[in-house]
């Protein structure tokens, strides 16, 4: 669980960047995966999953290039 101070400044940084309002912020911690490395299970890193909620009349555009 994130503090409400992270969420405050997170949203934040989405404001001044790209101009939007949030709704909501939610986040959930996604287990990494097993690796066998011959007799030992191992497993990746875990990482957290932001979920970000905007306002109906706001979005950011992808930024993704497209290929020519």
């Amino acid at each position: 669980m994130m503090s409400t101070n992270v969420k405050k400044l997170f949203i934040d940084v989405y404001v001044t960047i790209f101009g939007v309002k949030v709704i909501a912020m939610n986040s959930h911690r996604l287990s990494g995966k097993g690796r066998r490395m011959r007799p030992i299970m191992g497993h990746t890193m875990h990482y957290r999953r932001m979920i970000i909620t905007l306002q109906s009349d706001y979005s950011i555009p992808s930024l993704r290039m497209k290929r020519t």
